[in-house]
């Protein structure tokens, strides 16, 4: 675009404040903003490469979106995505229009108290052209842009939490009572963290406002300085009253706000470390809460009294608004310091000894210890044969093999293949000929980056799966020093009818990574015979179908993999097979369980299972212990089981009555089925004690013992 001839040169520009003359620089930089003169090629660049940006990371949120839909569809869990992602539109939704209101409704007051804007522009800002962009009305339109702007981001950092949403509305009770305000333990864990939410939420709003709104009104004030050239007292003294009264307006809503944060606070205590143990101890209940309490108080009241304080314009009576409030603030922590110093600290174990108590019953409480009965062994003076033979059973069991030096001997006489690998050894019990046995067994798994040609043929359509476990008594060797073997190579042979191997085939597991296609042209390695391979196709339920070319498409763009378009091996059957590695599946269905990192494998039926321990976690059981990356509550409700062939996930309820686990099959029913099957599984798999417990279970033993010695 040519630049017009009245922009070369010098212009004369008469806005009414008298002639401004420009120059030549400024004349083109006025065309610039104007759209006069085209952009450069390198802005040209940047905001193309911002646009493919954007369009880019949304376009693969959506990808994302869609292909995770039919994965859930395809696994029978489309109701678990169909009502996360509600709760999720629902909730940021609902938080977007929240905050909207708020921030708009303070901004578009503002911007209104100014008035024309234009009044506060230079001569040369209103004859470049700016003053005709500038209006009232365009003061308003910025307004509801910054704050729908505002509002998006909020409302996406709520939706963030819509399992605290979720449980609030399913909430189920624990059936006791906290001893210092009696509320059910569900008001801790379900209530409280919903309504200590939604004042967060409301809080940041009202901070995003107040700040916005107190921008607004800065630039107003330094303008109007500037104009009537008056020092900054007297500009302070001259704001408008309907500045100062729509700003107190604004702290008197913070206030209110943080006079609930407090109340709330007092709950918050109940599972909270105060030092010696977690929930309030002497000092916090004779001194704390009720300081909370008028703490609470006396923001309501000077949220109260701002308002009337700022509308009969009466700044010292605003200062002294401000020094109660800070006296009553720092003078409530001051008297439960000394409360603690001198009341408790002297004879602590008399004032505490109640509330120690109702921290190690809670402690016991959180984490089911207190289930466990209590025997006292008989003392005998030496072990006879009678014992031994009256507890066959047991000594029989004992183990002898150590996991590490197992897995190491396993690794080198039943790998057989050097892409095969065994990660790690579990513990399982069977009935063999009429007697129950315990065993320690290996999964046989295909580990993709020890092939010996990582080709995108052999990595994604030949070498798709393990095949077949290797299983031993826990206490037998062989004349060789070995372990004895009841499942052994390839193809599984077993010596005990009851651990025949029917479907070997390992397709999902915990060394598996990448996606893989099977019933394609190519045929699949399924293991070694001698100097053969042995090869099968694929005949199982799992897997996206790849029929269509739009579901190609989309698997393309998720998987990021082109060469799967050019591919003449893909027929109608095709299908894809993504999430193999099953810590990754699990976590991917049920993210609001926390389940254990190692799983282990038992055969049923011939065919192969992975188990995995569901646990409920909180950190918000009143008076419990909490320990690092558990909580202050734990317990197993839930088992989940995998088919490492067909990659099914079926959950399982073994503890009814455990109310989290009760919550979430409220927000999702159906999906935890009752215990049934999984009962075999539980009754008889003996997996190395679950990482969680191992850190809790130590140390919540020795919990009360290590107390009293601290009081004593």
């Amino acid at each position: 675009m040519a630049i017009p001839p009245r922009l070369r040169g010098e212009t004369e520009y008469d806005a009414g404040f008298g002639a401004h003359h420009l120059g030549a620089a400024e004349n083109i930089h006025i065309a610039h903003q104007l759209g006069l003169i085209p952009m450069s090629r390198t802005a040209a660049f940047w905001i193309l490469v911002s646009v493919v940006l954007v369009f880019g990371y949304g376009g693969s949120l959506f990808v994302e979106l869609i292909v995770d839909y039919h994965w859930f569809e395809m696994m029978g869990f489309s109701q678990v995505f169909t009502t996360v992602v509600w709760a999720k539109i629902f909730i940021g939704a609902a938080g977007i229009a929240v905050a909207f209101l708020i921030l708009f409704a303070n901004l578009a007051y503002a911007a209104r108290q100014l008035g024309d804007p234009r009044r506060f522009m230079t001569p040369g800002m209103l004859s470049s052209g700016l003053g005709n962009l500038v209006s009232k009305r365009s003061l308003v339109s910025i307004a509801a842009i910054v704050s729908l702007v505002l509002a998006v981001l909020t409302g996406v950092a709520l939706a963030a939490s819509w399992e605290r949403v979720l449980l609030y509305l399913n909430a189920v009770p624990f059936g006791d009572a906290d001893p210092i305000f009696g509320h059910d333990t569900s008001f801790y864990v379900f209530t409280l963290p919903f309504y200590a939410m939604v004042q967060a939420f409301l809080w940041s709003t009202g901070v995003l406002a107040a700040i916005s709104s107190g921008i607004v009104y800065y630039l107003y004030f330094q303008a109007e300085r500037a104009r009537t050239s008056m020092d900054e007292l007297s500009a302070l003294a001259a704001t408008p009253a309907s500045h100062r009264m729509h700003l107190a307006v604004l702290g008197a809503f913070m206030l209110l706000l943080w006079g609930v944060g407090l109340y709330l606070d007092r709950f918050e205590l109940m599972h909270r470390s105060t030092g010696l143990f977690t929930g309030p101890g002497y000092a916090d209940v004779n001194g704390t809460l009720p300081i909370l309490a008028v703490q609470a108080g006396t923001a309501v009241v000077a949220a109260v009294a701002l308002v009337l304080v700022v509308a009969k314009a009466r700044g010292r009576m605003l200062l002294v608004l401000a020094v109660v409030v800070g006296v009553v603030q720092l003078g409530g922590g001051f008297y439960a310091s000394m409360l603690q110093r001198f009341v408790v600290a002297p004879n602590e174990l008399e004032r505490e000894r109640a509330y120690l108590d109702h921290h190690i019953k809670a402690t016991n409480r959180a984490f089911a210890l207190d289930q466990i009965v209590e025997r006292r062994l008989q003392e005998e003076d030496e072990l006879t044969m009678a014992d031994i033979e009256n507890n066959r059973a047991t000594v029989n069991n004992v183990r002898l093999w150590d996991h590490a030096p197992l897995l190491d001997t396993f690794a080198q006489i039943q790998e057989i293949r050097t892409y095969y690998d065994f990660v790690s050894v579990d513990n399982d019990r069977y009935r063999l000929n009429g007697e129950l046995r315990q065993t320690m067994l290996s999964p046989r798994e295909l580990n993709n980056e020890s092939l010996p040609s990582r080709t995108w043929v052999n990595e994604r359509l030949t070498f798709t799966h393990g095949y077949g476990l290797t299983v031993g008594p826990v206490n037998r060797v062989n004349e060789q020093g070995l372990p004895v073997l009841y499942v052994q190579d390839l193809p599984p042979r077993s010596t005990a009818p009851e651990l025949e191997v029917s479907r070997p085939e390992i397709y999902y597991g915990e060394v598996t990574k990448d996606y893989v296609f099977v019933k394609t042209r190519q045929q699949e390695f399924n293991y070694p015979e001698g100097d053969q391979n042995i090869f099968s196709t694929y005949d199982g339920k799992g897997g996206l179908e790849l029929g269509s070319l739009w579901r190609r498409l989309l698997v393309s763009a998720y998987t990021r993999d082109l060469k799967m378009l050019l591919s003449d091996d893909f027929t109608s059957e095709t299908r894809v097979l993504i999430y193999r590695n099953i810590v990754q599946r699990i976590n991917k269905i049920a993210p609001f369980l926390r389940f254990d990192a190692d799983p282990y494998m038992v055969i049923d039926e011939g065919r192969l299972f992975w188990i995995f321990d569901g646990y409920t976690v909180s950190d918000r059981f009143p008076y419990a212990e909490h320990f690092e990356q558990v909580g202050n509550y734990l317990r197993n409700p839930v088992k989940a089981v995998i088919d490492a062939y067909h990659g099914s996930v079926t959950f399982y309820l073994v503890d009814p009555e455990e109310p989290i686990a009760r919550a979430w099959n409220a927000v999702f029913p159906g999906m935890i089925r009752p215990a049934g099957r999984a009962r075999r599984f539980a009754a008889r798999a003996s997996s190395p004690s679950s990482r969680l417990l191992q850190r809790a279970g130590g140390d919540v033993c020795h919990l009360p013992h290590a107390r009293r010695e601290h009081l004593l």
